[in-house]
């Protein structure tokens, strides 16, 4: 009995130091206590994967502080995609440039968009699902913890031959025509339509790399880019406005006249725009 009596002083003591409320708990907080995400698309783009997704704060508190990191991706095949691996996961905000470590405030009851990209992904181009895991940190709510999204099915819309392979899912391109100069130069056509929503500022296209079918390599230096079918250099360097077209030429010095295909890769960015992947891809284009 005065066994008994010693264990119940015990407890109340105990209880004076921290509440009894708090030793009868027995479950962390958990992210899905205060925020609630969606995954609302995951699309291959040219070499890169991009996770698109929502996130709404449904608990009644503020976040200045809202952020995501320690990103890791695996595929069904067995890949992973971290800062050690060929190919790592990184995160943007609305339309924000990507990184590995992302913050931005979210107000009780609002909801923001971001996107996940991964890059270098699968290029077996096999995979099917993916796995998606981060850490988040919410201040506010002293949370920091682990987040997981499982079984995610990848689709692919791409262009995977006799075409091109778009950069980004708000550019549309469309084969021209292709032609020979009297030198004996290859000028590959094409046009860009920017669907993005905003002008694209100091757009820049250069390091365009080919090789014919027959595995002939023409280097950036003895590759021209035009926007007018003349005055080529290795680079150009234009504005396009909101739904506006521009026509592209692509010059090849020396090509082999006897080459019926093409492949080549064209790099592309912009002051203003992120975009999802940073490589414009010809896909054996026939020269006939």
């Amino acid at each position: 009995m005065k066994t008994f009596k010693f264990l119940i002083l015990m407890l109340v003591a105990a209880c004076g130091l921290t509440s009894c409320d708090d030793l009868l708990k027995d479950d962390e907080p958990n992210f899905n206590d205060y925020y609630a995400m969606t995954i609302t698309g995951c699309e291959r783009v040219g070499s890169v994967l991009i996770v698109d997704f929502t996130v709404k704060n449904i608990s009644k508190k503020d976040e200045q502080n809202f952020n995501l990191s320690s990103l890791k991706t695996y595929d069904n095949l067995g890949n992973s995609y971290t800062w050690v691996d060929n190919g790592e996961t990184y995160v943007a905000f609305g339309e924000g440039d990507y990184s590995n470590n992302r913050t931005t405030s979210i107000r009780s009851g609002e909801t923001i968009r971001g996107s996940f990209k991964i890059t270098n992904f699968d290029p077996t181009n096999s995979a099917t699902r993916i796995e998606l895991a981060f850490n988040c940190k919410s201040p506010v709510h002293g949370f920091s913890g682990g987040v997981s999204s499982k079984n995610i099915p990848v689709t692919d819309h791409r262009v995977m031959s006799n075409g091109i392979q778009t950069n980004d899912r708000r550019l549309d391109y469309t084969m021209r025509q292709i032609s020979y100069d009297e030198n004996g130069n290859c000028i590959v056509a094409f046009s860009l339509k920017n669907n993005t929503g905003k002008e694209l500022k100091n757009l820049k296209l250069g390091s365009c790399r080919t090789l014919d079918n027959f595995g002939n390599y023409y280097a950036f230096w003895s590759t021209g880019i035009s926007f007018d079918g003349e005055n080529f250099s290795r680079d150009k360097t234009t504005n396009v406005p909101v739904d506006g077209t521009i026509d592209i030429f692509i010059k090849i010095d020396d090509f082999d006249e006897n080459a019926y295909a093409l492949n080549a890769s064209i790099g592309i960015e912009s002051s203003n725009v992120v975009f999802n992947d940073n490589t414009i891809r010809l896909l054996n284009i026939s020269l006939n």
